[in-house]
């Protein structure tokens, strides 16, 4: 039974975590995957977060919590990587005060003295995977630890696109829904999996194919409305036709969370798009 959940980006207009997490539950949602600056102490001290823990627990709300997208794990900067490694342990351990069990994380750009965007040769992009192989390793054991799944999320595999905000990405580390899966595979242990991001799924090889590269690793969704050159829009309102993936949507176990810009209409966006998503999955959902 998939749980409809709602990405705390949609309701910033509310306030703080907390007060997120109050909108969502008067609203109905039963799951909010929250962004990691949400977990800073300034904006969660420890007050907030038995408040916050007790909150989702009592309503039955389950928690992920969406890794810094500016991080870069597949970099060639030793000393970086170890950085990002040190604020994963960090976040992790945030995440299990709060009862959060699914951290997704980009696999970010290739870093490294003398690396120019766009401009990665294909051995340079091969030793990236590497590094992302290992980052993923050395983070799994606190990841056990903690109880918390680390998901790798699909990005749009195509070169030079223009994110949901206007701004211009390149993605060089990672091409294809295979090369997403094998690294998943290397990193060799069971908290490791795949978030799949519906709409980055209909810019890159399509959104069949990408449930059926990564079902057996698949462990948390994004979903979103996508035009194929732009994502992140209202569900129902652009040209993915949720209906047609009923059957790979309803039996989906866990949490599927709603990841829009709101623009000047937030509430709108968020309540549209949950009775858009119940009308496709029915009973199914929760």
């Amino acid at each position: 039974m998939p749980t409809i959940a709602l990405s705390s980006m949609m309701v910033r207009h509310t306030g703080g975590p907390l007060a997120a997490l109050r909108w969502a539950v008067e609203n109905g949602f039963r799951g909010m995957e929250m962004s990691a600056r949400f977990l800073a102490p300034e904006q969660m001290p420890p007050a907030d977060l038995r408040s916050f823990r007790a909150l989702a627990a009592s309503k039955g709300v389950d928690l992920a919590v969406h890794a810094p997208s500016a991080w870069a794990p597949a970099t060639f900067e030793h000393e970086q990587r170890n950085g990002y490694l040190a604020e994963m342990d960090t976040l992790l351990r945030r995440m299990a005060q709060i009862g959060a069990r699914v951290v997704v994380l980009h696999e970010g750009k290739v870093q490294g003295a003398d690396v120019e965007t766009g401009k990665v040769s294909e051995e340079m992009r091969h030793h990236a995977l590497e590094n992302l192989t290992e980052f993923l390793r050395l983070a799994a054991p606190a990841a056990k630890e903690t109880g918390v799944v680390i998901c790798l999320e699909n990005l749009p595999y195509i070169q030079g696109a223009y994110d949901s905000y206007g701004i211009w990405r390149c993605y060089d580390v990672i091409k294809t829904y295979p090369e997403l899966a094998q690294v998943v595979r290397d990193a060799d242990s069971h908290v490791v999996r795949i978030c799949l991001d519906v709409g980055h799924a209909d810019r890159a090889e399509g959104i069949r194919p990408a449930f059926e590269e990564f079902a057996p690793l698949l462990r948390h969704i994004h979903i979103h409305d996508s035009d194929g050159e732009r994502d992140h829009q209202e569900i129902g309102t652009s040209k993915v036709d949720f209906a047609s993936y009923g059957d790979l949507l309803k039996p989906f176990p866990n949490m599927m969370v709603m990841e829009m810009r709101g623009g000047d209409d937030p509430v709108g966006v968020a309540l549209r798009s949950r009775d858009r998503l119940k009308d496709v999955l029915g009973d199914a959902a929760r």
